[in-house]
């Protein structure tokens, strides 16, 4: 393991020594760096960059004696070392350039037997077309001679170029393919970079810098930048919003919940504005209480809990809204034992908030007066909630972002479960666990496209909440003739009429049928739940 090529003072480095520093441990990725947020074609660019000899920034280290930073232990595919003995006194901390980094040295590092066995190797793995000159990261059989692609991982190793290169002897235009591979390699050794060290054993220096510098550039969220600010030896942001999400809200079925939405369920646990507030405010706030992490947890589960019994809702990505699990957490922190009658205001406003208050509009000001509603309900209060004249119309295209065809979804969950005798013997189906395991992918279509065309096929009239497995079964019962038994459809949101509008007139008029029975049932729920006159 060779000594780092600088000390104090900025400098001018070539990226291949740059690559060796970090694969030998001397320069460190500390775990309050963002993950990986380049996409493709940013990473593609860079190496553009590079072989036209374009500048692509400085990279900017924290060099200090202090030790006990956790680090990534991985760069791409590659392990990374740590430094041993005493060859040096200090280690330097990556603090500006971990995209860029990132992408080189997941390119360029030769791959190991370690390396090889990461499961994402091939998305870190660059290739040259030598052909097309062009850099690409799947090797295309239709456009050029796999033998022609040069893996930038033998740019360094100059015994594995020259291997690569006396294999391109069978191509007749092999002298030019070497050149090109030569100039590739040229570039990419002779490519310098300044490197310039930030000198301090303070690590609120190291952390202010880093929030300075990721101010700019690809935006970096609250959540990198708090998990910067709050940063000790002792206390790290992301693996304590990790661990409480294992902990507490994965047994519930909660485990993707966003830790973005987690921490602004601390701010509001913290007193803090629920979408203001710079990152500077809400690192103070967790600074001075730690225990505000796993408190915030074991309010949303209570939210996730409520949410699964009584509103369909039995994962995040289910809610309708993203903030709604949020605000009702509020709920649990104001109230730990709230009553039946509270319990039944609460359900009724998630309806209501869902259907017609965020339907206008999910702005700030909206936002922040939901909150003050579910406070208001949290204490016992009354609170007036206007309902609807009316339901627009379901979408067209059934599409499982927007929050009404969520809404569609957990309606069809609630009709199951409703109708559910009916059908059980036949169809067994767990409709609330098999829209939280498989969501948009428990939405099936019941007719295909040789069957439907156009707005038909994407219809939400063509929408069954069923699980893949089971849909060719519900096919075949509805295109038997000499199946009787409608009622059983009818947990599936399949009423009589649409099955007569199936025999009589053919799938499309099925799918119509189906739709405008789906918005009556919306219209009597609506009703049922006071949301709508």
């Amino acid at each position: 393991m060779s000594s780092p090529s600088y000390v104090a003072e900025p400098h001018i480095q070539r990226l291949p020594q740059l690559v060796r520093e970090i694969a030998d441990g001397f320069i460190q990725v500390p775990r309050f760096q963002r993950p990986i947020v380049w996409t493709d074609e940013q990473r593609l660019e860079l190496f553009r960059s590079i072989r036209e000899g374009t500048p692509i920034g400085s990279i900017l280290v924290w060099r200090t004696s202090f030790r006990d930073v956790h680090v990534f232990d991985r760069l791409g595919p590659h392990r990374l070392e740590r430094p041993t003995g005493t060859a040096v006194g200090y280690v330097s901390y990556l603090l500006d350039g971990h995209q860029r980094l990132s992408t080189l040295f997941g390119a360029l590092h030769p791959l190991t037997t370690d390396s090889l066995a990461v499961t994402d190797t091939n998305h870190w793995l660059v290739y040259f077309d030598l052909e097309r000159e062009e850099f690409t990261f799947e090797p295309s059989r239709e456009k050029t001679e796999p033998r022609k692609m040069l893996p930038l991982n033998k740019l360094l190793d100059s015994r594995q170029l020259l291997a690569f290169q006396r294999d391109l002897d069978r191509f007749e235009n092999r002298d030019e393919l070497i050149r090109r591979a030569d100039d590739l390699a040229t570039a990419i050794q002779e490519y310098k970079l300044p490197v310039i060290p930030i000198v301090t054993d303070n690590i609120n220096v190291a952390t202010r810098t880093f929030q300075r510098i990721n101010s700019e550039g690809t935006p970096m969220n609250h959540v990198h930048m708090v998990a910067a600010l709050t940063w000790t030896s002792d206390f790290d942001l992301g693996e304590r919003l990790s661990a409480v999400r294992e902990e507490v809200l994965a047994p519930l079925g909660w485990g993707g919940f966003e830790d973005r939405l987690l921490l602004s369920a601390c701010k509001v646990t913290l007193g803090l504005d629920l979408l203001e507030g710079d990152a500077d405010e809400i690192a103070k706030g967790i600074n001075a209480r730690k225990e505000v992490l796993e408190e915030t947890a074991h309010n949303v589960a209570r939210a996730a809990s409520f949410l699964k019994d009584r509103c369909h809702v039995g994962s995040p990505r289910l809610a309708p809204y993203s903030y709604v699990p949020v605000l009702i957490a509020e709920v649990f922190r104001q109230n730990p034992q709230p009553t039946e009658t509270i319990l039944a205001q609460l359900e009724r406003w998630f309806w209501w908030v869902c259907y017609a208050y965020f339907s206008i509009s999910a702005n700030s000001s909206r936002l922040r007066r939901a909150l003050e509603m579910v406070r208001h309900i949290a204490y016992g209060q009354s609170e007036e909630m206007e309902p609807l004249d009316q339901l627009d119309s379901i979408p067209a295209r059934f599409d499982f972002r927007l929050a009404r065809c969520k809404l569609l979804s957990l309606l069809m969950a609630h009709q199951h479960q409703l109708l559910a005798s009916r059908g059980a013997e036949k169809w067994n189906i767990d409709a609330d666990r098999l829209l939280a395991d498989r969501g948009y992918e428990a939405l099936q279509s019941l007719f295909t496209g040789k069957q439907l065309s156009g707005e038909a096929l994407s219809s939400p009239g063509n929408r069954v909440l069923i699980s893949p497995e089971r849909i060719e079964d519900l096919r075949r019962a509805l295109a038997d003739e000499n199946f009787h038994d409608l009622e059983s459809l009818s947990c599936f949101t399949i009423t009589e009429d649409a099955c007569l509008a199936f025999q009589t007139e053919g799938s499309a008029s099925f799918v119509q049928q189906r739709r405008r029975d789906l918005e009556t049932l919306e219209i009597q729920f609506g009703r049922s739940k006071g949301f709508l006159r």
